[in-house]
């Protein structure tokens, strides 16, 4: 038997269960308090903030695509451009529900730009590892601007690719890289 989540852990679940079953617009601390079984002070312990609650699953939305990377890393030959490789291959592995917290914490940067420094930030250091390795600036930066280019559409539902064509996609990206 696993061990019960931290109150912390237990708020960011209920956090990301309000955002999947109800949307981004119904995401309040009294409706994560109650989802987690918290008091709302109990709560506001953890996250005093909806901003903070929101950083707080930004950093894990962060975490958890850190760790596609790092997995498709362990799958990637040593070489040039495997950071990049790895980039790519681990972008898609995403589900309906990380497509909707993405979305929720999206929406919410509208109204707090400042929420997605930490993302920018990982993002910058991300693309200087990629031509530290030896990819070509132009190049790396055409082959993320088509992969999260395809996330994005898939995002917000105007993508008109399918899983075949995206595997094609994918598979093109990585020839493209290994040349």
């Amino acid at each position: 038997m696993s061990p019960r989540p931290s109150s912390r852990e237990r708020i960011l679940n209920s956090a990301e269960d309000v955002i999947a079953e109800t949307g981004a617009i119904h995401l309040t601390l009294d409706a994560v308090a109650e989802r987690a079984e918290l008091s709302k002070g109990g709560l506001l312990y953890h996250f005093p903030t909806k901003d903070a609650l929101l950083e707080a699953l930004l950093q894990r939305q962060l975490a958890r695509f850190q760790e596609r990377a790092d997995k498709a890393m362990a799958r990637t030959p040593e070489g040039p451009g495997r950071r990049l490789r790895a980039h790519v291959l681990s972008w898609g592995a995403y589900d309906e529900r990380m497509d909707r917290l993405s979305m929720a914490i999206l929406a919410a940067s509208i109204y707090n730009p400042e929420l997605l420094e930490s993302a920018c930030a990982r993002y910058r250091e991300a693309f200087d590892e990629f031509v530290a390795e030896g990819d070509q600036p132009e190049r790396a930066a055409l082959i993320t601007c088509a992969i999260n280019g395809f996330w994005f559409t898939r995002l917000l539902g105007v993508s008109p690719f399918g899983d075949e064509l995206k595997q094609a996609l994918v598979a093109e990206l990585v020839r493209l890289i290994d040349q």
